[in-house]
């Protein structure tokens, strides 16, 4: 793989993104850049700035009962829960309790929640969080989702997004497309990198990705 660049967040240089030229694949979307932002998961003092920049859209704002987690974002949703219960006489949560919660993929790709956690979602203030948001059919299934066990989206962030905003009710995110000098993707089959005879570089998916 080649060298890779870093874009940083002008708020805080040390929530950065390893970017990555090249040819990748997600399961739908191809992409021209490998975006890495593992250690902004992973990493605990930086997944905490992660969530505190997160939390400014709501926190002063939005009540919030669960955050559902993707693209193991948990680590950053437990601090991040953790930023909106704080004290705080503006803090619109304080000292109320957040659930964590991360759907289960079935067999045959449908999304869902075990019928012991139904609770926790129905007619609850559900803020869903991920990795990247690039693949409008996946959130607008994961947002079914939700709504089918009776949760109400007040909100959804991401540290990337490429999505027009908008899309499934638009996306609050720490980065876009337009921070990513050159960044472009497209639906596999209409993939213009392909079409000039690229060979793939990689499976991309939330843990990293594999060279092919």
């Amino acid at each position: 793989m080649p060298n890779k660049t870093f874009v940083a967040l002008d708020k805080n240089p040390r929530i950065r993104i390893a970017v990555t030229k090249g040819h990748f694949t997600s399961k739908r979307i191809h992409f021209n850049r490998y975006l890495d932002i593992g250690e902004l998961k992973f990493n605990s003092r930086i997944a905490f700035d992660v969530a505190r920049e997160i939390a400014v859209p709501y926190i002063n704002t939005t009540y919030v009962d669960a955050i559902v987690c993707m693209d193991r974002m948990e680590i950053v949703g437990a601090f991040l829960a953790q930023e909106l219960t704080g004290t705080g006489m503006n803090v619109m949560n304080s000292e109320r309790e957040i659930q964590i919660l991360t759907p289960i993929m079935t067999t045959d790709n449908k999304w869902i929640f075990p019928d012991n956690r139904r609770d926790l979602i129905s007619n609850k203030k559900i803020l869903i969080l991920l990795g990247s948001a690039t693949d409008v059919r996946a959130l607008a299934a994961l947002c079914e989702c939700v709504k089918y066990y009776g949760g109400l989206i007040i909100g959804i962030s991401s540290i990337f997004s490429s999505l027009p905003c908008g899309k499934c009710g638009g996306i609050n995110s720490l980065f876009t497309a337009d921070d990513i000098e050159g960044f472009v993707s497209y639906n596999a089959d209409q993939c213009a990198i392909c079409k000039e005879g690229v060979p793939l570089d990689a499976f991309i998916y939330s843990e990293g990705y594999t060279l092919l």
